[in-house]
């Protein structure tokens, strides 16, 4: 009878393996003969996003401390339905253009989650101890703590720190709905004390980790780029809140237009001001920005605008991007590349075609090949011959130009030459097609793809 048993079981596991994984024996699937893999499914992904739009790596930026210590409170809103969240810290400095990197102190910090508003605080701890000690350059991650987060819910995080020096984060927001706010020299972790309202720059989590519901795949969005992916010169008022950074792949990833407070994907946002997709391929600039990505999904990278700029030619731009995108691709990212938009000047604020010049001919020729040849799908093009580590566009530049390679703005897209305004963002972020971001489909023969990506190639 065990025999028996034992054999029907072995029977049943073996017809659940095959239902399983059977469909992947066989013929293999033109999509997988091309190299092609779905995106990594990470088990603790990305599962809840700040207030404001924000940049993972605290802007790259560090700010000597008017005080010793204090607590930050910051609103968070639920990306996901998710259990068991787990808050990760760091204690980094500007990689870019500070080489040797400035000298850091060690902070100390504490932490505490308020979910759901209104709730008593509840105390998180670091491998079982209140206190975490962050060295510099270093990264730790609270325990997990057993709550479950309902998509949409918002929260309040609350960090004590302390030390003579810590990173700078995106600055407070103390009106409602928000109620952000700082109470230096206390911990206010563990108590029920008030939040001073205040609006300075705030040390944060770099992310908030968690367990989908019923595993689901959650897409994680790493951003990279320079200024423009930043946001610069793209902000909003809602309700008397000032949104600042905003920039259009933020702005598609919160579906509504609201960035911080309907975020639809977690993301990861290291961009960096003036930083040419050259500099973060082949320099040690990226050795601290790359380690936050290996818990996402995608990549979107923006890069380009100040390589042409910076007068790099064509085959340095090709061979430049052909590293940086196997540099994502080594960390199981599925990597897209927006179209590189305009460099103008104006004579009335962007506020016509005819205002505008091109300020050298020979960037604005480099600028358009590079274009072409992304947009190419040929094997002589940018997807093919990455070797599979391109995965597709997104085409900004067509939505930014008045016609392909005018190198012109749309009238008041822009208002500076470089950045698109808060006009001229929100139809930017058409380029950034979320049907990439789906869960992958199972399509017969052992294929898995990506539902039908509409506007970006593939």
């Amino acid at each position: 009878m065990i025999y028996h048993a034992v054999n029907r079981s072995f029977v049943r596991l073996s017809l659940l393996l095959f239902l399983c994984f059977g469909l992947q024996i066989g013929t293999v699937s033109a999509s997988q003969a091309q190299g092609f893999t779905p995106g990594p499914v990470i088990t603790r992904p990305i599962v809840a996003a700040p207030s404001q739009a924000f940049n993972s790596f605290n802007n790259l930026v560090t700010t000597q401390s008017t005080v010793a210590s204090g607590t930050y409170r910051k609103r968070y809103v639920c990306t996901a339905d998710a259990a068991d969240p787990e808050l990760v810290f760091g204690n980094q400095v500007n990689e870019f253009n500070q080489l040797p990197l400035p000298v850091l102190a060690p902070i100390q910090v504490r932490a505490s989650i308020e979910y759901p508003l209104g709730s008593p605080r509840r105390p998180l701890t670091f491998f079982g101890q209140r206190t975490a000690l962050i060295e510099p350059n270093g990264i730790v991650h609270t325990d997990a703590i057993g709550l479950d987060l309902r998509k949409g819910d918002a929260f309040y995080v609350w960090v004590y720190v302390a030390g003579s020096i810590w990173p700078n984060g995106p600055q407070l927001v103390q009106n409602a709905p928000f109620y952000e706010g700082f109470t230096p020299n206390t911990d206010e972790t563990a108590t029920a004390n008030p939040i001073t309202p205040a609006s300075p720059f705030g040390y944060m989590p770099l992310f908030v980790l968690g367990t989908p519901a019923h595993h689901h795949y959650t897409p994680v969005i790493a951003i990279l780029g320079d200024s423009v992916a930043g946001g610069q010169q793209d902000s909003i008022n809602r309700g008397g809140i000032n949104q600042n950074d905003l920039g259009y792949i933020v702005r598609a990833l919160a579906p509504g237009g609201i960035p911080g407070l309907n975020d639809q994907y977690g993301y990861v946002r290291c961009s960096k001001p003036g930083e040419p997709g050259q500099v973060f391929a082949l320099t040690d600039y990226h050795t601290q920005r790359l380690r936050l990505l290996n818990g996402c999904t995608h990549a979107i990278c923006e890069y380009g605008l100040n390589d042409f700029k910076n007068n790099h030619t064509f085959a340095q731009m090709k061979g430049d991007f052909l590293t940086l995108w196997h540099l994502l691709a080594c960390r199981s990212l599925r990597v897209y590349q927006t179209t590189v938009t305009p460099f103008t000047y104006s004579s009335d604020g962007w506020a016509s075609v005819s205002g505008q010049s091109i300020p050298v001919a020979a960037s604005e020729a480099v600028r358009v090949a590079f274009n072409t040849w992304l947009r190419d799908p040929s094997p002589e093009g940018a997807v093919f011959q990455s070797g599979g580590d391109l995965k597709g566009i997104f085409e900004a530049a067509d939505l930014a130009e008045t016609a392909r390679n005018s190198g012109l703005w749309r009238p008041y897209y822009c208002s500076d030459g470089l950045h698109p305004s808060n006009f001229g963002a929100p139809f930017l972020a058409a380029a950034i097609n979320l049907s990439v971001f789906q869960p992958p489909s199972v399509l017969g023969s052992g294929e898995m793809r990506p539902r039908a990506a509409g506007g970006a190639t593939e």
